[in-house]
């Protein structure tokens, strides 16, 4: 039996259809033949999941409605539209030696970008570059982790594509300078869409620093709907910045997965503070021994702008540490919106994983769970199914984000000088000494 896509979502996803098979036929001649039926499959799963709805659990704070009114126009030809070095210089970080990759519209500009010499066998260059001389490396990690399975819009950018920054660092290597991506959009016209992809590959033993930002030239609604897949070998240490500056009229929807293998560092810092809506999905997988993992965002947000930071720490191996820390500041009737889960494996015992969220203004959403399979969480308390509930459906015991919250076995037994009034039935009622009541009453009169 064939399923077919509900009227409504094949409404909202015939443009993506049409523009499609127009990409396939003229957009998408240089790709290998290796990436053509990932990308038919991934316009195939974006047609079945539509877009997100509220009634959608992880989209619930989040309505990406506008998003799905906006007219399409992707972007798929490079156009310098009037940007000079003088201008460039606007957006990049002058006080930081490194190499920049330019980014126009979602496409590479050779004459804005300047690349620092790299030594031994180093790769950083453009994506569609890398592509086109099918480098190596490329068909075993691009699409790998983030093809959009569970996520219409990683699926609608595994589809349409064209350019982003490829970097690969062979084993016992290192970057010496930072390598800063610059992504600009100018917004010539409302609904102009841009699919940046970005592939990091690196190898045991070594290192490598990434600043990645969105700017804009122009106040326009476009959208910008970003992936970056890492992979960071065995020893390796990686520390990666973003920082999101879109358009306060534009829409910026980003995918982060993270594949870290033994004893590797990875430390990430997500700045978000542009954009009328944003999103960032990040997830994270531990699948090694004695990782070091450090998530780090602040959003900065004011008017009606609303920022969304959806996280997902997967330990799959005992020994690794995870901490992730979210901030924010809210100005207006924005809103912020944090969703964190970690999730430990049933081998991954003597974990130590933190998460915090912190914003001040009342406006703001939070959503936090902590979801584990194992026994002994961080390795300080052990869960205990008749007091948290036991499993549920999958399984899987739900351990609360705070340990206070478990219910407590409170004595009974009465002492006799610390009797307290019920302001509820107006009876007394006791409790034992060095206890304390929640409701204390009035002490009982002669």
């Amino acid at each position: 039996m064939i399923q077919t896509a509900p009227p409504q979502v094949m409404k909202q996803v015939d443009p993506y259809r049409a523009n499609f098979e127009y990409f396939a036929k003229e957009g998408a001649g240089t790709d290998p033949s290796w990436l053509t039926p990932i990308r038919e499959t991934a316009i195939e799963r974006f047609t079945e999941l539509g877009f997100p709805t509220l009634q959608d659990e992880d989209w619930r704070f989040t309505n990406v409605a506008p998003i799905a009114k906006l007219p399409f126009h992707p972007v798929f030809q490079y156009s310098r539209n009037g940007l000079t070095p003088e201008r460039i210089r606007e957006f990049d970080f002058t006080a930081i030696k490194a190499s920049r990759l330019v980014f126009v519209d979602g496409n590479y500009s050779a004459e804005l970008s300047q690349i620092l010499p790299q030594v031994g066998a180093i790769q950083v260059g453009s994506l569609a570059t890398a592509l086109a001389e099918d480098a190596p490396g490329l068909r075993e990690h691009l699409a790998q982790l983030a093809a959009g399975k569970n996520n219409a819009f990683t699926a609608l950018n595994t589809a349409f594509f064209t350019d982003g920054a490829f970097i690969h660092v062979p084993a016992g290597q290192t970057v010496e300078a930072p390598v800063h991506l610059l992504y600009i959009s100018t917004g010539k016209e409302t609904g102009a869409t841009t699919h940046p992809r970005n592939l990091v590959v690196a190898e045991k033993g070594s290192r490598l620093t990434l600043l990645e930002s969105y700017v804009c030239t122009r106040d326009s609604a476009y959208f910008t709907n970003a992936v970056t897949e890492f992979f960071v070998g065995d020893n390796a240490v990686l520390e990666h910045c973003k920082f999101q500056d879109e358009s306060p009229s534009a829409y910026h929807l980003a995918a982060i997965q993270v594949h870290l293998g033994r004893d590797c560092n990875f430390i990430s810092h997500s700045i978000a503070a542009g954009a009328q809506l944003s999103r960032n999905n990040i997830i994270t997988v531990l699948d090694g021994e004695g990782i070091e993992c450090i998530l780090n965002g602040l959003y900065l947000t004011k008017g009606t702008q609303l920022a969304d930071h959806w996280m997902l720490v997967e330990h799959a191996k005992p020994h690794c540490n995870s901490h992730e820390y979210f901030n924010g500041i809210l100005d207006g009737s924005s809103k912020g919106v944090f969703h964190g889960r970690i999730l430990v494996q049933q081998l991954a015992q003597k974990t130590d994983a933190k998460q915090t969220n912190k914003k001040p203004a009342p406006l703001g959403e939070r959503h936090r769970r902590r979801q584990t399979a194992a026994g002994d969480l961080c390795g300080r308390r052990q869960m205990h199914p008749w007091r948290n509930g036991g499993p549920n459906e999958r399984g899987i015991h739900i351990l609360p984000s705070n340990p206070r919250h478990r219910s407590r076995n409170r004595p009974t037994d009465a002492h006799p000088r610390l009797r307290r009034r019920n302001h509820r039935s107006g009876s007394f009622r006791s409790r034992p000494r060095g206890t304390r009541s929640r409701h204390l009453g009035t002490p009982r009169t002669k």
